[in-house]
């Protein structure tokens, strides 16, 4: 049982240091094409020192005499001496931009590494070793620089936890997820690799179980470059896995107990040599791909945000035109006011005539503007609804009376449906809300020639909580396409350029915000050209808006 459980901790050694190698030389080679060239050669170093470690901890149990286990012990403690400023070395250019006081820190490290390793061979460092009763070979007496050393590694590999924990709090995205398996993949395999330190304590039934945590933490962090792309995670584990299985093929020709059975085995690593070439390709073209994909999206991104900025910036001149323009317009008003009422002398039939018209243009003139100034508010956020409780029956009636005029003129029959039952108070901004309604009537009005036009109220069917308001005509009607586009901006139904040529296009479009804003929804139905529409505003009854 004790001879099995040697070779398994040393088998298992011999495969860490394989893959830590492997996974080391695969960066190593990458980092001559990548710009974070520093970052690449930092892991493969550390990687190094993992292998040199892992390599010696191996032939430490399988030593036959106290000299080769000696002799392996100092070059496992040459690696320990290594790791601790290579992982600091590494997490320094991981967490991006270190300050002039942790390079400080890192060349005192440096010169504390170097102290060290002539002194690894000398009795200072490990006065005596001898066999242990549960594990073969190992230092049983450490010399007066040990504490030293220990003093040395937990400091530089506390400072590293210290500096990843750091840059976890300022990262995010996908550079925090890759520190947070950097940092569960160091954790394990520090806190299992200095289990072994507790066998320098003369502690002679312990079971070094280090090697085990170690290879965890290859194989944890081999998964982060896999799932979070850390150094370009699958062109480095498909080559690693197809390396690693390559080195075995090759090894195992060596054990063939005939020529036959060589040749198959040299034909069987040679095919899969090809694939393997076929797959690294396959993968490179890919992250390749991926790069083109990344680079278009950033491009994106970048081209979104100049349209965000750029549409915040018409938004911004349309409120500042709309200010600009207001004033002129109501002052122009106010002096034709006066001319019509005759306050600057009697008017013939044909001036009265040409101010009622350029009256009735300047109406319009300040609406459009109104509904720009609105918009830009809107759209920057600035604008601001004032609710308060409100008879919608009345509010309905109001609108009602205020149109039932305008639809007489026409020759068009106007009819107002309202419920029996009394509906409760609704906290809505009345005058906004009046505002859509009136707009939807006198729509209905211009694109209808004969007819009637139906006012109504009801409540949705399966909504308790709501009421539906609609304006139903018997109109030009709308097509399919004209339903999906009519509530846009600066969007026109085609009979509104026939029956309506004044109009912007902003009117459904002011409507369509203000009922959002009351989280309502607004919309169209109509069978087609010719068969009439019919508007609906569904509003909620109990919704608290601000």
């Amino acid at each position: 049982m004790s001879h099995f459980v040697f070779n398994l901790f040393a088998s298992s050694c011999f495969v860490t240091a394989i893959l830590a190698l492997v996974l080391g030389f695969i960066i190593l080679l990458k980092a001559k094409k990548e710009k974070s060239y520093k970052l690449y050669l930092a892991w493969f170093w550390m990687s190094f020192a993992v292998f040199l470690w892992a390599l010696s901890l191996g032939f430490t149990a399988m030593a036959s005499s106290s000299i080769q286990a000696l002799l392996w012990q100092r070059v496992l403690y040459i690696a320990t001496d290594l790791i601790p400023i290579f992982f600091f070395n590494f997490c320094l250019i991981f967490a991006r931009n270190p300050s002039r006081e942790h390079r400080r820190v890192l060349t005192v490290g440096e010169l504390v590494a170097v102290l060290f390793l002539p002194l690894i061979f000398s009795t200072y460092f490990i006065e005596n070793i001898g066999h242990r009763t549960s594990f073969g070979y190992w230092p049983i007496q450490t010399g007066v620089l040990y504490p030293f050393f220990l003093a040395y590694f937990v400091f530089y590999v506390a400072y590293s936890f210290f500096l990843l924990l750091k840059s976890l709090r300022q990262s995010k995205g996908l550079y925090k997820r890759q520190t947070l398996f950097v940092i569960y993949g160091a954790l394990i395999g520090f806190i299992g690799g200095s289990t072994n330190f507790l066998l320098d304590f003369n502690l002679k039934n312990f079971y070094p179980v280090g090697n085990f945590f170690v290879a965890l933490y290859v194989i944890l962090v081999a998964y982060a470059m896999f799932k979070y792309h850390l150094f370009d995670s699958k062109l480095i584990l498909t080559q690693l896995i197809v390396g690693f299985v390559s080195i075995l093929l090759f090894i195992d020709i060596f054990f063939s107990a005939s020529l036959t059975i060589c040749g198959l085995k040299i034909i069987i690593l040679l095919l899969f040599l090809y694939l393997g070439y076929s797959l690294v390709r396959s993968v490179l073209k890919e992250i390749k791909r991926r790069k083109q994909l990344e680079k278009l999206t950033a491009e994106l991104e970048k081209a979104n945000e100049e349209l965000k900025r750029v549409d915040k910036s018409k938004t911004e001149f349309l409120s500042m035109a709309s200010h600009q323009l207001r004033t002129p317009l109501t002052i122009v008003k106010g002096y034709i006011s006066m001319l019509l009422e005759k306050s600057y002398g009697k008017l013939s039939k044909e001036q009265e005539k040409a101010l009622k018209s350029v009256f009735q243009s300047n109406e319009r003139l300040i609406a459009i503007v109104n509904d720009l100034l609105n918009i830009s508010r809107i759209e920057l956020g600035k604008f601001k609804l004032s609710p308060h409780p409100t008879d919608i029956v009345s509010v309905l009636k109001s609108c009602y009376e205020e149109m039932k005029e305008k639809t007489k003129k026409k020759g068009l029959k106007f009819t107002l449906k309202l419920p029996a039952a009394p509906l409760p108070k609704m906290q809505i901004d009345e005058l906004k809300i009046r505002q859509v309604v009136l707009n939807l009537i006198d729509n209905a009005i211009k694109y209808t020639n004969k007819g009637e036009i139906v006012l109504g109220l009801q409540l949705p069917p399966q909504k308790e909580n709501s009421i539906l308001i609609f304006i139903k005509d018997t109109g030009e009607g709308l097509t399919s396409q004209e339903r999906r586009s009519i509530f846009e901006s600066f969007v026109r139904g085609s009979a509104g350029w026939r029956f309506f040529t004044e109009g912007v296009g902003l009117g459904l479009y002011v409507s369509k915000k203000y009922i959002e804003l009351h989280h309502g929804k607004i919309w169209a139905e109509s069978e087609g050209r010719g068969k009439g529409s019919t508007f609906y505003v569904e509003l909620p009854i109990s919704e608290n808006i601000s």
